[in-house]
């Protein structure tokens, strides 16, 4: 009877222990499928850092549309690091990238379709493939489990809303130069600054968006560059010699 005890509790131990070990490969699939792949390694590393890669891989299916490295290497240099270290806006962008049922590139639907936190992704199917909002599919059709990975070609940013700014609490200057144009609009927000609070010094000069270029980023000696115009590549590639970062 002791032999038959003692193997009636293995036994059990091992029925336990069966599930367990699953669902802690279940929890891994995500994350090692996209590094097995070779071009979703960020991807995987925030997936990780953001807590999210049990949740994801125990849903039932799920359609999830996976920036590539290069995709992530468009975003200014401190974007990872930030990300990794606010793990709430972490998690609202990895979620945007994400659908709530799993969908192959030929059973996708077509049009404003809502992810799994609410914010509406725009799905395009045309003769050039599919598009996500102003991302395309570079390869898709990557099964892990019930859910399925379309890799894209750029980092989608949800609506976010921005925290409140209290002028009060601001310290130090605030230097703005740059376009005529908008001059009057920078100029009627200073003022409001100061009215609501701030005890610091606005300068707005109104110099033209060429000059305000060069003093942001080749002398990177402004906070705010107003301009009417888009920047162009060599502006941009001074603010990166000054150790400024641009969303061109």
């Amino acid at each position: 009877m002791p032999n038959v005890r003692k193997l009636i509790v293995i036994w059990l131990l091992l029925i336990l222990a069966l599930p367990l070990a699953s669902i802690h490969a279940q929890d891994e699939q995500l994350a090692n499928v996209a590094r097995a792949h070779g071009d979703l390694n960020t991807f995987a590393d925030l997936l990780e850092i953001s807590g999210l890669a049990a949740e994801v891989d125990a849903a039932m299916s799920l359609t999830i549309f996976a920036p590539s490295d290069n995709a992530f290497a468009e975003l200014p240099g401190f974007a990872i690091d930030y990300l990794s270290n606010n793990l709430e806006l972490l998690q609202q962008i990895l979620q945007y990238h994400v659908l709530p049922e799993a969908a192959t590139s030929d059973s996708l639907p077509s049009g404003d379709i809502a992810g799994i936190t609410g914010p509406l992704l725009s799905i395009q199917l045309d003769e050039m493939g599919v598009s996500v909002n102003d991302a395309s599919v570079t390869e898709a059709d990557i099964a892990v489990g019930n859910t399925v990975l379309h890799i894209i070609d750029r980092v989608l940013v949800p609506p976010i809303e921005l925290p409140e700014v209290i002028p009060s609490f601001v310290d130090g200057s605030i230097i703005i130069a740059g376009s005529s144009t908008v001059f009057p609009l920078s100029d009627a927000i200073a003022t409001r600054f100061r009215d609501e609070g701030y005890s610091g010094n606005i300068t707005v000069d109104n110099i033209g968006s060429g000059a305000g270029f060069e003093r942001f980023c080749a002398e990177g000696v402004t906070d705010i560059s107003n301009a009417s115009r888009p920047i162009k590549d060599a502006e941009v590639e001074n603010c990166h010699a000054v150790g400024r970062d641009v969303f061109p």
